[in-house]
């Protein structure tokens, strides 16, 4: 067993795999503090590579990270290489990065229980940030084509959270979702709802825009996704996007744009200019083919439309 704490390494205790490749072996990651800067400790190279193993990955593809926060992590794995089996438990809290893009991010908290069956891991795991939750629970394959039984849930995402990323935007609005998943990951099937309430922006010209609510319910088939996404905007806008998309670049999508748009919408952009638009858009169109190869068709329908300066 082994048990460190990232930066201090307490303990190290290592024994070799069996020649057969087939062990039983616990590793306890005990306090992990995940700090930055790290603090170099001096002799024992087993140890401290063992302890940094985390900000070492998270550093070598994102050098400018900090990473911070503090984890807790049991693993007791069994079997093969090939069809393991055991059980994981891991514990996050406070995690985030301490400077740099993201460090205005609240922090999160991670927790995971997990149990592997050799082709297949279950069990449940859960992300909070701020007010925001994603929860999984079920079964996932450790291959591709494995079948997989899966619920995930999003709750309470904020769409203010852009702003401590990308600080020249500034927005409000709540996003929610959820998706039950079967099938495999390569050929998915189940279902995915997802809504976006009061999606706004604040600063800019599209704040005088009104908030957008959009909808989603999608049915996964395997190759393809069928199912249709609405968009609403006041009395501005009232758009359906329905139909079928494959999973892929070389599937056969057969999609229909449906609704009515009100010309205002151009306002923020028009009147800049000193020119007002009006008149409403009646779309009535279709895409089919491929992503690659996409063909159109249908009509475009304005009424009542002018343009004042």
């Amino acid at each position: 067993p082994t048990s460190t704490s990232l930066g201090r390494p307490r303990s190290h205790t290592t024994s070799g795999w069996p020649a057969n490749r087939r062990a039983a072996r616990t590793v306890a990651v005990s306090t992990m503090a995940v700090v930055a800067p790290v603090q170099q400790t001096s002799s024992s190279a087993a140890a401290s590579s063992l302890a940094r193993s985390a900000q070492v990955a998270a550093r070598a593809a994102m050098p400018s990270l900090h990473p911070k926060g503090t984890i807790d992590a049991t693993a007791d794995i069994k079997g093969s290489f090939s069809k393991p089996t055991g059980t994981v438990t891991l514990d996050g809290r406070g995690l985030g990065v301490a400077k740099g893009q993201g460090s205005k991010l609240p922090a999160a908290d991670v927790t995971a229980r997990e149990t592997l069956r050799g082709t297949s891991m279950h069990g449940s795991a859960k992300v909070t940030m701020g007010g925001a939750t994603i929860e999984a629970n079920g079964t996932v394959p450790l291959a591709m084509t494995g079948p997989m039984d899966l619920s995930v849930k999003l709750a309470n995402l904020d769409a203010k959270l852009a702003h401590a990323v990308m600080p020249s935007v500034s927005a409000r609005g709540m996003v929610n979702g959820q998706a039950k998943l079967t099938g495999t990951p390569k050929a998915p099937r189940g279902r995915i709802d997802l809504a976006a309430k009061g999606l706004r922006v604040l600063s800019g010209p599209a704040s005088s825009l009104p908030p957008v609510d959009i909808t989603a319910q999608e049915t996964l088939q395997g190759k393809t996704m069928q199912g249709k996404l609405r968009l609403r905007a006041g009395r501005l806008a009232d758009l359906t996007l329905a139909g079928t998309t494959p999973l892929s670049t070389t599937g056969q999508m057969d999609l229909g744009l449906t609704g009515q748009a009100d010309l205002k919408l151009l306002d923020p952009i028009t009147e800049a200019q000193g020119a007002q638009i009006e008149g409403k858009l009646t779309p009535n169109l279709h895409g089919r083919g491929t992503a690659k190869a996409p063909q159109a068709s249908g009509d475009l329908r304005l009424s009542g439309g002018s343009i004042r300066k």
